[in-house]
């Protein structure tokens, strides 16, 4: 039972390689630029995970609103257009169009948009808003300064440049997991090299070893998996790199 709860976890599973869910919501429109269009069909054609969510995402999209819902969804519509209008009044009008407009602009996000903003306002209906920018989130990948979140695995090191080639890598304990999935990508997300551990760290083989050349960037991620089987935290993709050589030797 066990072994057939991990081959459906590993089949349907969510991998480092999977688009985020606004791009999928993109690719199911038909939104994207033809080249990038194509890479993701490239990578959902033999995604398990990535097939359901988007079962998922058109069946959502193809649900009828009943008539006796179209006034409650209407207003719930201009209240997030009311609110994204507060957000931004008193500000430099920014070079692309409001995140707002974007979602609304997209058919299946558009539509899960407004169920989001039905629990938004009934949560957050005695709350202030507060006028002002909206703060920068820092996105890049193994920058070392990101915002950490309750289900992020913490990676210890390797980690930015390094003066000689990893011999293992380490992460921090994270709490109810008894097993890590370990991943070494190149920096286009291509898949180099993947192991399990019960431990907190692992040994890099020589064909990984092999790989890790001056001035090659790479990426790292750990996925955190219960006694069930189950995903409960990821961490984020770290980057690393053995230094360039100096130049002359």
């Amino acid at each position: 039972m066990s072994n057939d709860r991990e081959r459906l976890q590993n089949a349907l599973g969510q991998t480092a390689a999977c688009p985020e869910v606004e791009q999928l919501g993109r690719y199911a429109d038909g939104a994207m630029e033809p080249l990038q269009q194509a890479g993701v069909e490239q990578h959902v054609s033999g995604c398990g995970h990535c097939q359901a969510e988007i079962a998922l995402l058109r069946g959502f999209e193809a649900a009828e609103v009943r008539s006796e819902e179209q006034r409650p969804v209407e207003w719930i519509r201009a209240r997030l257009q009311d609110r994204a209008q507060e957000l931004y009044a008193g500000t430099a009008k920014p070079e692309t169009q409001p995140w707002w407009k974007a979602i609304f602009a997209t058919p299946i996000l558009g539509r899960a948009a407004l169920v989001l903003g039905c629990l938004l306002i009934l949560v957050s209906g005695s709350l202030y808003l507060r006028r002002g920018p909206a703060p920068a989130l820092n996105t890049s990948a193994g920058s070392g300064s990101e915002i950490m979140r309750s289900n992020d695995v913490v990676l210890i090191a390797p980690r930015g440049d390094l003066a000689t080639a990893p011999a293992l890598l380490e992460w921090q304990a994270f709490p109810g997991a008894v097993r890590y999935q370990v991943q070494i990508m190149e920096v286009d997300r291509s898949e180099l090299w993947k192991a399990d551990t019960a431990a907190t760290q692992i040994a890099l083989p020589d064909a990984v070893h092999a790989r890790i050349v001056p001035a090659k960037s790479l990426l790292w991620q750990v996925v955190a998996y219960d006694a069930a089987g189950m995903r409960i935290g990821a961490s984020n993709p770290e980057k690393f790199r053995l230094s360039p050589q100096p130049s002359g030797r």
